[in-house]
């Protein structure tokens, strides 16, 4: 379960910072698949099956889903960002993190950029990583598979809001149909988890419990 969270409106925003010791540099110069949309929501499908996926095909789904396109500061000090995916007042409280062995054999998990579309090496333990790892393996077996998970920061809907808990879920769910629409779109396979993560991601991060795992899923390449 999750801890039950302060209905009142925060008074202020309290930025959570992640632990990102290097950063990776994205594919920036790309082309847009020509597949017909109405032909990509039919053939949409959750799939089991992952090859390793390229990191041409990770930098795609990353830029398609989630790069900030603009943004613009609100009166009140709050940040409205336009992505593809919508988000309540433009606040995007979700962030990404992803765990891949494309850029290290041994696999890290990484916070994604959107802003300069970019992934970001976090220092996480492996006493805490693991456990979630192994609660993945428990629901489907990882093989060449990558992780998306997505994190709630609460505090940034929070600071806009009163009682938004049910506007954090629905930005939740919208990112996972958004993920899977630009995966079919491009080819890739991918299953949601019917998991939070929690309190695993909590743990990872060492987070306070404004920040918490809101659902997640793998991604792989075709055969």
């Amino acid at each position: 379960m999750l801890n039950p969270r302060p209905k009142k409106r925060a008074s202020k925003l309290v930025p959570f910072i992640y632990p990102v010791t290097e950063k990776v540099r994205l594919l920036r110069s790309m082309t847009k698949p020509k597949r017909d949309f109405l032909s990509t929501v039919l053939k949409r499908r959750s799939n089991r099956v992952f090859k390793e996926l390229s990191k041409a095909h990770l930098s795609k789904l990353l830029w398609y889903s989630s790069k900030v396109i603009s943004l613009d500061i609100q009166k009140d000090g709050s940040i409205w960002f336009h992505r593809p995916i919508p988000s309540a007042g433009g606040l995007h409280p979700i962030d990404l993190i992803v765990y891949s062995r494309l850029y290290d054999k041994t696999g890290h998990f990484y916070y994604y950029n959107p802003l300069d579309h970019s992934l970001g090496k976090l220092l996480i333990d492996r006493s805490k990583s693991e456990p979630f790892l192994k609660h993945i393996e428990q629901i489907i077996p990882l093989g060449e598979a990558s992780i998306v998970w997505f994190v709630a920061n609460g505090n940034r809907t929070y600071a806009k809001y009163h009682n938004p808990e049910s506007l954090l879920w629905r930005d939740a769910g919208a990112y996972i149909y958004c993920f899977q629409l630009v995966s079919e779109a491009l080819n890739i396979n991918s299953c949601p988890l019917g998991t939070l993560g929690q309190p695993f991601i909590t743990d990872m991060l060492r987070a306070g419990s404004s920040v918490f795992g809101v659902g997640g899923m793998l991604i792989g390449g075709r055969s």
